[in-house]
């Protein structure tokens, strides 16, 4: 619950001063309330779809840039999410409090 986070329907110019500002590479994107996470924003894939509109606020849709999240079960073992994180070439995982 003590994590950086962002609410997706904050205009697009606040959500890219917060993940510059942040110190996470990935950050979570909620709609609605905290629990509701729809997606994770890498700081790499947004510069680099921020250079491409330009530095053009307007022409920048975080829907396209942000990554659908991987949620997996606090009764995973390390050993299993460590072969999940293998296998489905991820860096980034939400741990589901069941």
């Amino acid at each position: 619950s003590n994590m950086t986070m962002l609410d997706i329907n904050q205009k697009t110019e606040d959500l890219v001063e917060a993940a510059v500002k942040s110190s996470h590479t990935r950050i979570p994107l909620y709609e609605g309330n905290t629990e509701n996470i729809v997606g994770v924003l890498h700081a790499r894939d947004l510069l680099r779809a921020f250079f491409k509109k330009k530095n053009n606020y307007g022409k920048l849709s975080i829907h396209r840039i942000m990554k659908i999240p991987w949620f997996v079960p606090e009764t995973t073992t390390l050993k299993e999410q460590l072969n999940g994180f293998l296998d489905k070439k991820r860096h980034f995982a939400l741990v589901v409090d069941e």
